[in-house]
């Protein structure tokens, strides 16, 4: 089943219809490395779980937060778990324009978080962020069903610049 994002009310601020604590408003609105945080605050108990990673065509919303127009691109879709528990759903929007010479490995970047290959780069920067909720619902499939303890999940995108080529992260935030 695939994830959609379309329809969603975007902000630039953290939408106030969940409280969240001081911790996650944190680690949400900080423009680093979102593995690095999560890193330290589990020990180093990540894995990633590559669900999706195959061209198609990027979607419109997709495109205008890129700035292109609508090409193929990589669409990489991970659960990140803390020990074994779903706490981050992330998407890569990698279009083919951005698979310079520096930026190739990505194409071979499997169960290993894409901020590893990203933070790791001389050239990056990161775009403000983008914040909505979406319903929960939409990942009781790949979560099996572990979602019903929460109607809305929050979620936020940023355009990333690595090595001069853009790149779009969606990261929702399960847990």
């Amino acid at each position: 089943m695939q994830i959609t994002f379309k329809d969603l009310s975007w902000s630039k601020n953290i939408p106030n219809n969940i409280a969240i604590s001081t911790e996650l408003k944190n680690i949400i609105t900080a423009k680093s490395s979102l593995t690095k945080i999560l890193r330290n605050k589990y020990h180093d108990k990540l894995t990633v779980n590559l669900l999706r990673n195959e061209w198609q065509v990027l979607q419109t919303h997709d495109s205008l937060v890129l700035n292109i127009n609508k090409s193929p691109a990589l669409i990489r879709d991970t659960i990140i778990n803390a020990k074994t528990t779903p706490i981050i759903f992330a998407r890569c929007c990698i279009p083919a324009i951005s698979f310079s010479n520096q930026n190739k490995d990505l194409l071979t970047w499997k169960n290993t978080p894409i901020g590893d290959f990203i933070f790791s780069q001389k050239h990056h920067s990161r775009s403000d962020f983008m914040y909505s909720f979406i319903n929960s619902k939409k990942f009781d499939n790949i979560l099996d069903n572990s979602s019903n303890t929460k109607e809305l999940f929050l979620i936020r995108y940023s355009n990333m610049n690595i090595n001069f080529m853009p790149i779009l992260i969606y990261e929702v935030f399960i847990q």
